[in-house]
């Protein structure tokens, strides 16, 4: 191979391959504002011990002005969520439902992937109780939740 080819090969690499050999690596992309949140902690009885097997929800309102199949005419809520054995009626705006995980034995659950914003953590059943709590989320944040359900009312 002669030396302009040789040179010629170096030059098409050169504008291949940016970013290797001497030059700086680029910097990574800055954060963006859309990063998915996530929500980690465990739920408890009144009595302190581990709600096994219970389920955590997230919900977020539906836009203003759209109607899902949960609602009646007025735009009023008539859906019903379940809580283990038990149900418990979601009042006041439509919901939809982002996500749910079980309990581990120890009470722990993780919620991954959420879109960030103002969502409704519910969980519990008619034995335990229902606990339910808005929370705001955080782009790329993850809040850790101690929660003690209140027990048959």
């Amino acid at each position: 191979m002669t030396l302009p080819t040789r040179l010629l090969w170096m030059l098409t690499l050169a504008v291949l391959l940016p970013g290797c050999g001497d030059a700086p690596a680029p910097a990574p992309p800055p954060p963006t504002a859309t990063a998915p949140a996530s929500i980690e902690g465990t739920v408890h009885d009144e009595k302190g011990r581990p709600a096994y097997k219970s389920v955590v929800r997230i919900y977020r309102r539906f836009e203003r002005g759209a109607v899902s199949k949960g609602a009646d005419e007025s735009g009023q809520s008539t859906a019903i969520a379940e809580f283990g054995a038990g149900k418990a009626s979601l009042d006041g705006p439509d919901m939809q439902q982002l996500a749910s995980a079980e309990c581990d034995g120890q009470g722990r659950f993780k919620l991954a992937d959420i879109p960030p914003g103002q969502v409704l953590l519910a969980t519990g059943d008619v034995r335990l109780g229902v606990w339910r709590q808005w929370i705001t989320l955080e782009p790329g944040s993850t809040q850790k939740l101690e929660i003690k359900l209140p027990g048959k009312k």
